[in-house]
């Protein structure tokens, strides 16, 4: 079971860098079939300066640390009985291939379901 304490955690914050091979591979991954995803010349059409990153891609750069679930054998939690049923992600201005995103990660709830 997961102690309620853990409530307010926050972890120590880090840095990834938005590269455009990463973001292609992850646009063809979840099926993004818009040139301006794939192609630089059609990203600066549409009014990008580069790349766009598709919104759920900050769960990748997330967890783009060594060891990105050292934090939950530190909590005590035993991966295999966990259900991850919620994440959100504050953007401040839309991302792009070229940019360093900063993640502070922090523990809003927990619950208990059968």
């Amino acid at each position: 079971m997961v102690d309620a304490t853990l409530i307010g955690r926050t972890f120590p914050p880090h840095s990834a860098d938005v590269e455009a091979g990463r973001l292609r591979l992850f646009a063809k991954a979840i099926g993004e079939t818009r040139p301006e995803y794939v192609d630089e010349a059609a990203a600066r059409a549409a009014g990008h300066p580069s790349l766009p990153a598709p919104p759920t891609y900050a769960v990748c750069l997330s967890l783009d640390v060594p060891d990105p679930f050292a934090w939950l054998r530190e909590a005590g939690i035993d991966i295999a009985r966990m259900l991850h049923a919620a994440q959100a992600f504050r953007y401040f201005a839309p991302v792009h291939a070229g940019d360093r995103l900063t993640f502070a990660s922090r523990i809003e709830n927990v619950f208990r379901k059968k």
